[in-house]
Parts: structure tokens; C-alpha cells; sequence
């Protein structure tokens, strides 16, 4: 079952990350809490290869990992790294 979960960031006006499955990938994707509850994602336009800006948008996303496991490694890897950084 696909599974999305919004996380507003502490000091922010509605901002946050979703965390969603989506096609067995899992993926970070920014985005903001409507005053209606409702959660809507920032979009773009990525850039092709011949860096001209594409026709389509797509949701600004960051893919973690093909199974639960691995998104579970790359978030565990970062959580390492931030937490060493404030030694």
C-alpha cells in the first residue's frame, strides 16, 4: 500500500517534506501545509541535457531507496552525518 507522510518543518510557515512510496521507490518531496490541512508539493521545471529548462514540471523529489530498507540506510547514513556535525 503506497504510503505518504507530511512533516511540517519546527520553525516554518507550513513548509515541510513528504515522505512518500511511490512505484516501490521512496522519495523526499518539499512541499507545504495548506491553513485547509491540505499538503501540496513544490514543482519544477529540471533542466535537459543541453541545460534548456524542460516543458514538463515535476514535483521537486529526492529518491531514497527501491525498498524500505534501503530508505531506511540513506536516512540513517544523514541522521549519522548531522549528528556528528554538532560534535
Amino acid at each position: 500500500m503506497p504510503i505518504e507522510i507530511f512533516r511540517q518543518f519546527e520553525t516554518s510557515d507550513g513548509k515541510g517534506l513528504t515522505l512518500q512510496e511511490y512505484a516501490g521507490s521512496y522519495w523526499l518531496i518539499a512541499g507545504r501545509k495548506l491553513p485547509d490541512g491540505r499538503v501540496v508539493h513544490s514543482w519544477g521545471f529540471p533542466s535537459t541535457k543541453d541545460k534548456k529548462p524542460s516543458t514538463k514540471n515535476f514535483p521537486w523529489k529526492i529518491r531514497l531507496g527501491d525498498s524500505p530498507e534501503e530508505a531506511f540506510r540513506a536516512l540513517e547514513f544523514f541522521a549519522r552525518q548531522i549528528k556528528g556535525a554538532k560534535k
